[in-house]
């Protein structure tokens, strides 16, 4: 996962941008550091990002290292804490860190697995000066015995968490082995949170976080570090603090396979799609970690365009309401396949001025013990189109909430609350359809639509919970090809009525003709009295319902054949067959008289 950032402006395929004059290759991690590249050719990277570049030498040669053997090279040190590892001071993560186990001195060191003429190295102080050095020395070897001294370095005034980058471009030996070897810290044992390492002179470094990736033809893109939808880490595009890191501007597309994440305060998008752009994106994306008041920061802003995404979206931070959404579009299309997946306070998918569809497909969940959740909620006046298929569930916050427009929300799917708010809130003329079943809280109805001009269309069933009704609108019309129920409860609770629609009982079969205990109906409201008989109470072969007959067939020689296996005991009815006289007997006995 070699780190790669731009040195200026540019075009991507022009190798003299990047650091170390080369154009980026595939799977690796590239930063625009505060400049504008132009993305003119088909990429496959790591992620690219325009957040600060965790290298801040120009062409790093020390990897990103997960052990001290891992992924090549070898970290090593004269001592380390079980909690602070040498490696760690080579993880390119500024919130770990290497420590010595002797007061005031330490070695800390890196071992290449070739030769390599280090002509500048980078170390991250620590949050306290006590444990940073203020002497040492840098130093190279080839057998990890004998070490040639680079650099002394002595009445070091450090600060906290800061990086100092050291030019040792007099160095013309090539060392497999480099370590920094502190002799004096603050008055405690010696921490180093960052030691990086470079062949390159160069004098621009990573230390910017802003700039922009910018597409202005089609172009396809691999970004490949996944996104979590438990909890966001890197994403194939990551923004900074500010600015959008990946620009679509113009009428052309992009497809991208890769996971996008927004940045941590105002306009940072992680892709904005301007002047008519298409976005094709398989992956899920995320706002950015908003906090303190920071708006904006949306995974995706469509301005003018159209975005087609098969992945989830996922909220972050503690902003409004649509500060940190996943998706905000103004005007175009989004068709989104996945779920939405909301944190406190935030919507997913918003909805600005313009006109703009929205069709979305999947499910709605909320994170955590989050309790102020909006699934999807219309920011500015929009008299477009949102197709929302899979379940509406609001919280302390509705699931959906119009409150500006005159927006048509067309809902397939059920719509209900479990907590202080309805499903659906709208304030404004819309016109909001709703096919599937819609059921109130214990406190607020299932859906509420306040505006006198709006209107409210359902197909039932409906159930009211708690003496809150389902549906809550000044005009409300029952969908012509519906055959909707309404379950109210009475004065005398907990007993419910159920009203049908005079199609719907008509379109049922009567109780006689269902299986005993078998329920249906829209709410399984009525039971079967229809008696099936047992298979071995019917005909053998003869069809009844679901079952066939087993009983066997009876001829007439089964009879009597059981009635001759019955001639024992007395009286039987075997016996007295026996005892017949027929006229063969008769005859029989009468010659056998007179025989004598």
């Amino acid at each position: 996962m070699p780190v790669r950032y731009a040195v200026t402006s540019g075009s991507w395929s022009t190798g003299s941008i990047w650091d170390n004059g080369a154009v980026p290759l595939d799977g690796d991690d590239v930063y625009a550091n505060g400049f504008n590249i132009t993305i003119d050719q088909n990429i496959n990277v790591l992620k690219f990002s325009n957040r600060l570049s965790p290298a801040r030498v120009p062409a790093l040669a020390t990897p990103s290292m997960t052990s001290n053997t891992a992924p090549s090279g070898v970290a090593f040190a004269s001592s380390a804490g079980v909690n602070s590892p040498a490696w760690q001071a080579f993880d390119q993560l500024t919130s770990t860190f290497w420590q010595s186990l002797t007061l005031n001195t330490g070695i800390i060191g890196y071992q290449f697995p070739t030769g390599k003429i280090i002509k500048q190295y980078a170390f991250l102080s620590w949050t306290s000066n006590v444990f940073n050095p203020t002497a040492w020395t840098f130093q190279g070897s080839n057998d990890g015995i004998s070490y040639t001294t680079i650099e002394t370095v002595t009445g070091f005034t450090p600060t906290i968490s800061t990086w100092y980058i050291r030019n040792v471009s007099s160095n013309t030996t090539s060392y497999t082995y480099y370590r920094m070897n502190i002799t004096v810290t603050g008055g405690s044992s010696p921490v180093i949170a960052e030691l990086q390492m470079t062949e390159s002179t160069g004098s621009v470094y990573g230390t910017i976080a802003s700039g922009s990736f910018i597409s202005t033809n089609n172009i396809q893109i691999t970004a490949s570090t996944p996104i979590s939808t438990a909890f966001p880490g890197k994403s194939g595009i990551v923004s900074a603090t500010t600015g959008p890191a990946f620009i679509i501007t113009g009428s052309h597309t992009v497809y991208m396979s890769g996971s996008i994440q927004g940045g941590d305060a105002s306009s940072g998008n992680g892709v904005r799609i301007t002047n008519g752009g298409t976005l094709y994106v398989t992956g899920s994306i995320s706002s950015g970690n908003a906090g303190g008041g920071s708006t904006d920061n949306y995974g995706l802003l469509i301005v003018t365009g159209s975005a087609f995404i098969r992945g989830n979206l996922r909220t972050n931070g503690d902003a409004g309401n649509t500060a940190g959404a996943c998706v905000f579009i103004n005007n175009g299309t989004a068709s989104i396949v996945g779920d939405l997946y909301s944190a406190t306070n935030h919507a997913p998918l918003a909805i600005g001025a313009g006109s703009a569809q929205v069709n979305f497909s999947g499910s709605a969940f909320i994170l955590g013990t989050s309790t102020g959740n909006m699934q999807v909620q219309l920011r500015a006046a929009n008299s477009g189109v949102l197709n929302y298929t899979g379940p509406v569930i609001g919280n302390n916050s509705s699931g959906i909430g119009l409150g500006v427009g005159t927006m048509t929300v067309n809902i397939t799917g059920s719509v209900s609350t479990r907590g202080a708010a309805s499903g659906l809130i709208s304030t404004v003329a819309s016109t909001i359809n709703v096919n599937g079943s819609i059921t109130s809280g214990p406190a607020v109805p299932g859906l509420q639509s306040t505006s006198t001009s709006g209107l409210v269309r359902v197909t039932g069933p409906l159930l009211s919970i708690n003496n809150y009704p389902a549906v809550y609108s000044p005009r409300i019309q029952l969908i012509s090809t519906s055959t909707p129920t309404y379950e109210f409860q009475t004065d005398t609770f907990p007993r419910d009525v159920i009203f049908y629609d005079a199609a719907y009982t008509s379109s049922l079969p009567a109780q006689t003709d269902v299986r005993s205990a078998s329920l249906y109906g829209g709410s399984n409201e009525f039971s079967g009295s229809m008696i099936i008989p047992s298979s071995s109470d019917v005909r053998y072969g003869v069809p009844v319902d679901t079952i066939t007959g087993s009983a066997a067939n009876i001829t007439p020689q089964d009879i009597f054949d059981y009635a001759v296996s019955s001639l024992t005991g007395s009286n039987t009815i075997g016996e007295r067959l026996q005892n017949i006289s027929t006229t063969q007997t008769t005859a029989a006995t009468i010659a056998a008289f007179k025989g004598k």
